[in-house]
């Protein structure tokens, strides 16, 4: 899971898909249409991978979305 490297297995750790994350969006700016509001950036490719390039860790505010429940 994406929260091994909390647990410091570095091994398996692996990055969060921001599509299945509830802080991401689509903005109206063509040049940067992905947005993250836990961390309040807007990129031109995934979120995840901008906080990844930055801090070298993984993202901490993934949150995974909630299933439908029928």
């Amino acid at each position: 899971m994406w929260f091994d490297c909390l647990r410091g297995d570095r091994n398996n750790m692996q990055k969060p898909i921001c599509s299945k994350c509830v802080h991401l969006y689509t903005t109206w700016d063509r040049n940067f249409p992905y947005g993250c509001r836990a961390m309040g950036i807007k990129s031109a490719s995934s979120p995840s991978e901008v906080v990844r390039g930055a801090s070298g860790q993984n993202c901490l505010a993934y949150t995974a979305k909630q299933g439908k429940v029928e």
